[in-house]
């Protein structure tokens, strides 16, 4: 089975580190990103099977960023990580697509929990990007 691709991002790369090191010994494959604008980069020219992205980043937030995304990637979930939640954002997070919210500093176990979760509820086998290609309802006569 292949490892699942994530992208992380976060504006602190000492996050980052911390949090692809982590992932990356449960199996997952992890690429990085300090902004919005480089992860959107990504996800345009890769295929993720996820996004773990801080909430308040200079220039493009994580949340708008995940609205981007989704208008690419409508499937493609998301998990918002903040310093600075609130009832109010992560409710507006979540209506606009998180798969979830969660606040600083958060368990490891607890994201690798939520992330095959997210996962699992998504199809194994439907990748997210450029790469992908998705059939549903194929119906044909012979």
């Amino acid at each position: 089975m292949n490892p699942y691709r994530l992208l992380i991002v976060d504006d602190e790369p000492n996050i980052l580190k911390v949090l692809s090191a982590a992932l990356n010994k449960r199996w997952f494959r992890i690429k990085t990103a300090q902004s919005g604008e480089e992860a959107l980069e990504k996800i345009r020219g890769e295929r993720f099977d996820m996004v773990v992205s801080d909430f308040k980043m200079p220039g493009m937030s994580g949340e708008q960023l995940m609205v981007k995304a989704k208008t690419l990637f409508p499937e493609l979930p998301f998990v918002l990580v903040t310093a600075y939640g609130t009832i109010e954002s992560a409710v507006n997070a979540m209506r606009k697509g998180a798969y979830t919210y969660r606040t600083k500093p958060i368990d490891l176990n607890l994201l690798e929990t939520i992330i095959r979760e997210a996962l699992q509820k998504e199809s194994a086998e439907k990748p997210f990007g450029p790469e992908s290609y998705q059939f549903r309802k194929i119906v044909g006569t012979s």
